[in-house]
């Protein structure tokens, strides 16, 4: 058995909005973005982390196992940070949850080695992607990622899974006009490989994480209802 450390900041039980199902979503640390908005700087910056071996995190999960049987069927999700930092770790995980047959989902930004990706579609049931950024400049100053890498993995997910893409609407960062156009012709190059779209308003949900961890609260523009909808009705044409 795997006994390298797994990071990661919590195990949230009865999850219900990250995959089908009821879930138990672990939260891994380490992400190669600096999102202004994200929500969850916890699993980013240095504070007390939690460390399990693949054989102590797997028995954790397994203690659940009896919800999973839900309907639909639930499972075990692994989010972060980016969870798939940790893939080659995770991999003795992946093969516990799939020989006791459960349904693992992935949260990604695909801003991970293609190594890394080609482990977890060995074993991961379902990935939720999100599509940001894709004007090259402001992906590189805003987000701090490497564009080229995101679309070569998205390529070699897209061959190879259904995705589910979540958007998310940032005043001042993801809204533009320019953006939006990019990001509706992206996904229609790769219609038949993604089941659901799901655009996310701005939210302040992480602004209690930034002032414990005694960073500066992200600071961005709302969207209005109306842009939603129009968004909505763009990627829906």
């Amino acid at each position: 058995m795997n006994k390298k450390n797994i990071s990661l900041t919590n195990i949230q039980r009865f999850s219900l909005h990250d995959g089908p199902g009821i879930r138990t979503t672990v939260f891994l640390k380490g992400c190669g973005l600096r999102c202004p908005w994200c929500a969850n700087p916890e699993n980013l910056y240095g504070h007390e982390e939690k460390f399990f071996d693949a054989e102590s995190l797997a028995h954790e999960l397994l203690k659940d196992k009896i919800f999973y049987q839900s309907d639909p069927p639930g499972g075990v999700t692994f989010s972060g940070g980016e969870a798939l930092l940790q893939a080659e770790n995770l991999v003795p995980v992946f093969e516990i949850m799939k020989r006791e047959k459960i349904h693992m989902t992935v949260e990604t930004c695909l801003y991970v080695p293609e190594k890394n990706l080609r482990l977890a579609i060995e074993y991961i049931d379902l990935f939720f992607v999100d599509v940001k950024i894709l004007k090259r400049d402001s992906a590189a100053r805003v987000l701090q990622g490497n564009l080229d890498l995101y679309l070569k993995n998205f390529e070699l997910l897209a061959n190879k899974r259904t995705i589910i893409i979540r958007v998310p609407v940032i005043g001042g960062f993801t809204d533009c006009e320019e953006n939006r156009a990019l990001i509706k012709n992206f996904l229609a190059r790769y219609k038949n490989a993604i089941s659901k779209i799901e655009l996310l308003k701005e939210h302040n949900l992480g602004a209690a994480k930034y002032k414990k961890l005694g960073l500066p609260v992200p600071d961005y523009k709302g969207v209005s209802d109306e842009l939603m909808q129009k968004y909505f009705q763009e990627l829906s044409d």
